[in-house]
């Protein structure tokens, strides 16, 4: 469900081998891709824990996602717990995990392959409090590039440190971050393609502390940062994902649907038959999304939840939908506000059906 499939991305060379146990504390949607060769099995480990003393009550959930998209195992766990989910490999490349935390937290670790977690602006890496030191290779030297950090809550902030090959700081920036800052760099040659170093600490600032932050890399960086610099070598090569395969567009509706606290918004639609295509997807613009729970969509009874956008932040998002979910004849979609105190206003636009073989749910 939502952006499972921006965690896949067309890659080359094949390596297995690492064990690395990282401690990064992820939160809210978050997203891992490892590359695997046929016959091997591979094992994603997530230890899963309650948000610090607050009970949040969303169960953790986990999809193991195959080389064209597909889930091949899907589990929900209970909190707290550690669970192994494990496939057998049948394709040799790019597997990916999408985790569905909700406001609960995780660590994850993948044994015996090269992995990395994905920080595009699509499907941004959630982290909370903890978080290892990670490794990313900027693919070209004379250039500048710029990695964004957003800390929204208010008192939470960060000290972020980015260190180029040679060992030298070239960002060291405490700031609360409560806007999105893209954070610019220039890379020098003999430094491109090499392990460059990414740390979020602890701000040094009185009141301030660190928790929740949401990284995401520029344009013209591989969205992808490893807890292992030698993990990156397994993902070298990295072109553009496969592109879509869309059949047909149906736009549904008209102008933005605003969303307060508590309400209910329904956009009927209909169909001149029940599609039969292998994809199909509901996409749209959504703006202020800030929790997983805060603004479900129902589609004709059938919930969905819209992916985290950020506080204040619009992004498009795309939600695949199960063939049965459509019918011949009247649908209805309905978008729902979250009515509890911590929610505030959000607002969709520009939704549309795609109907295709091959849909990115970003």
């Amino acid at each position: 469900m939502n952006l499972r499939s921006a965690v896949l991305i067309v890659l080359g060379v094949s390596v297995a081998g690492w064990v690395v146990r990282g401690e990064t504390v992820l939160r809210h949607d978050c997203f891992a891709v490892a590359k695997a060769v046929p016959g091997s099995t591979l094992l994603f480990q997530i230890s899963s824990s309650r948000k610090a003393k607050y009970v949040y009550m969303d169960a953790p959930r986990a999809i193991v996602l195959g080389v064209d998209s597909g889930a091949l195992l899907e589990q929900a766990f209970e909190l707290g717990a550690t669970a192994d989910l494990s496939v057998s490999v049948k394709q040799a490349g790019i597997h990916g995990l999408c985790l569905e935390l909700g406001q609960n937290t995780a660590t994850l670790a993948v044994p015996r392959h090269p992995w990395a977690l994905v920080a595009r602006k699509q499907a941004p890496l959630h982290i909370c409090g903890r978080v290892d030191p990670l490794y990313f290779r900027p693919p070209v030297a004379g250039k500048s590039f710029r990695i964004f950090v957003h800390a929204p809550v208010a008192g939470e902030a960060a000290l972020v440190r980015i260190t180029d090959p040679e060992g030298e700081v070239v960002v060291f920036r405490e700031n609360d971050f409560d806007k999105a800052v893209g954070l610019e760099f220039a890379v020098a040659e003999g430094t491109a393609g090499r392990d460059w170093r990414l740390e979020i600490l602890a701000p040094e600032k009185g009141g301030w502390a660190l928790d929740d932050v949401t990284i995401w890399l520029g344009q013209r960086l591989q969205p992808l940062l490893a807890v292992q610099a030698a993990h990156l070598s397994a993902f070298a090569g990295v072109g553009a994902r496969a592109p879509e395969k869309i059949r047909t567009r149906v736009p549904i509706g008209e102008g933005i649907i605003r969303l307060g606290r508590g309400d209910r918004k329904t956009v009927a639609f209909e169909l001149d038959g029940r599609p039969d295509d292998p994809a199909i997807a509901l996409r749209m613009l959504a703006t202020d999304v800030d929790y997983r729970n805060e603004s479900p969509v129902f589609v004709n009874g059938h919930r969905f939840f819209l992916p985290v956008t950020g506080d204040g932040l619009t992004g498009e998002v795309t939600l695949r939908l199960p063939p049965d979910v459509l019918r011949e004849g009247h649908n209805l979609l309905e978008f729902r506000q979250d009515p509890s105190g911590g929610s505030g206003a959000c607002s969709v636009a520009r939704i549309e059906l795609l109907f295709g073989t091959a849909i990115h749910a970003e």
